[in-house]
């Protein structure tokens, strides 16, 4: 038989069965130590054993029968009740048939002789729902103490982040992933809107790129203006994106994500001889793109372009020059 924890209900037949059976052996050994009794102590032990343990022993193998049963906590009481009241029962009917007065002189024997039937089943009944109750008590209090210890928001943040983040990439694949790799780190940008026509804006930011999923992908953070910029200057129409990005051997390129409040974008980004550029694949109609060009251990060229005539021709959105912190 596997070795498992009890249930209650096994819990509450064992502790009954050892009660009853502690008083009877300290009363029967008072009796039989100051002469209460004339058969011998192994006349009471044998006695004891065919009149009452042989069937509390079945009980007990019943009980580990029903369990498999994976009955509801109600109905296994309902059973442990019926059982070990039929058992006891059993016991009286068989002590009195069989064995006749002599062990009706005993302590627990001649208890229930005395009280009778249905004054042992007041008494068990009663016995039996206290004992019930004591354990459902104890295991209210074991589930209290077992519930998780209130967890403020700073700590789930710092799980998180713990959980996300990494230092550095798989070794595996670090050559091709240190096509974005070399960018990891903290970065800030002067760009340009508009360059060129009368509405030029000249633009502070920062860039932040990480290793991610156990140095599997990276992930950045793009905030135009910077955050201390928006301190000073807020700006409601200001980009706070993040991309995440995946290599993918398959196709030897860059399977992108970026997203920021209100719109999401599909990405693919390839190495083009000494340039990096990534394709919007989620606007068919327009070709759109992003290329990270003089790149060196310290800054890069970056641009926001969109082509109408299938890169005939292209129109600049947005540039920036970044510069590692």
């Amino acid at each position: 038989m596997k070795k498992k924890k009890w249930s209650t209900v096994k819990e509450m037949l064992f502790l009954y069965l050892a009660t009853t059976k502690i008083l009877y052996w300290f009363n029967t050994v008072m009796q039989t130590t100051f002469g209460g009794f004339d058969n011998s102590v192994l006349q009471v032990v044998l006695s004891r054993f065919f009149t009452q343990d042989l069937l509390i022993i079945f009980a007990i193998l019943f009980f580990f029968v029903i369990e498999r049963f994976k009955l509801k906590t109600i109905t296994n009481y309902a059973l442990a009740y019926i059982a070990i009241l039929s058992v006891v029962f059993i016991q009286m009917w068989i002590t009195s048939r069989f064995f006749g007065p002599v062990l009706l002189e005993e302590g627990v024997a001649g208890f229930l002789a005395g009280v009778g039937y249905l004054g042992f089943f007041i008494y068990f009944t009663l016995g039996f729902f206290a004992i019930a109750i004591a354990l459902n008590v104890k295991e209210y209090f074991k589930m209290k103490s077992k519930e998780p210890p209130e967890t403020n928001a700073e700590d789930t943040m710092n799980d998180f982040s713990n959980a996300l983040i990494c230092e550095t990439c798989k070794d595996d694949l670090r050559e091709k992933l240190n096509l974005f790799g070399q960018f990891v780190g903290e970065w800030e940008f002067e760009g340009i809107l508009g360059k060129g026509t009368p509405n030029e804006q000249c633009i502070p930011g920062e860039w932040i790129f990480s290793w991610i999923l156990d140095g599997t992908a990276i992930q950045d953070v793009f905030i135009c203006p910077s955050r201390k910029e928006c301190e000073k200057n807020p700006n409601p129409n200001a980009e706070y994106g993040t991309t995440v990005r995946f290599y993918n051997q398959a196709t030897d390129a860059w399977d992108m994500f970026y997203g920021l409040s209100g719109a999401t974008h599909l990405l693919e980004g390839k190495q083009v001889g000494e340039q990096i550029i990534v394709t919007n694949k989620s606007d068919p109609d327009t070709l759109t793109q992003w290329v990270f060009s003089g790149i060196t251990k310290n800054k890069f060229h970056w641009q926001n372009r969109t082509s109408h005539d299938n890169g005939t021709t292209w129109h600049i959105l947005f540039e920036l020059s970044a510069r590692k912190r």
